[in-house]
């Protein structure tokens, strides 16, 4: 039960960018030649909650007896920042206040993994992935900034 639990928190950013879909307004911005097709989103992004929801489990089931509760709460907020992107960006077209946002989210990442760290090695692996593709979105949120 602790499992599903921890899959569906890990999934919850993505209600956000299920009503954040990008729109012709996305599709006339100057974007990086970096910029992956639209079909690999829908691809990655399952497998990284997925990996987030792991992550907490993982950190939970290994501190059961003491969780760090600030290391919940960055989380928590962490999740907040992740589904407010898909918001900024997609929905009021703000990729300045969106790329805020993101420098926001890989700041809490890297302190939840170092707080997960300190109880469970796999909590914190699990999320290296998730923090490359945060850094590479980042770039890609900057590219947009800055070509347009």
């Amino acid at each position: 039960m602790k499992l599903i639990a921890c899959l569906i928190i890990g999934f919850l950013p993505s209600i956000s960018a299920a009503f954040s879909k990008p729109d012709s307004w996305y599709r006339g911005l100057r974007k990086s030649a970096y910029t992956p097709p639209d079909y690999v989103f829908p691809i990655v992004w399952p497998i990284l909650y997925a990996m987030i929801g792991l992550s907490l489990y993982f950190y939970l089931t290994r501190s059961a007896k003491n969780p760090a509760w600030p290391a919940i709460a960055v989380f928590a907020i962490h999740l907040a920042l992740n589904s407010s992107w898909s918001l900024f960006f997609f929905r009021y077209h703000l990729p300045r206040v969106a790329f805020l946002d993101i420098i926001l989210m890989l700041l809490t990442l890297a302190w939840i993994v170092v707080a997960f760290y300190n109880h469970s090695r796999w909590s914190a692996f699990l999320l290296i992935p998730y923090a490359l593709w945060l850094t590479f979105a980042a770039f890609l949120d900057f590219e947009v900034v800055r070509l347009n």
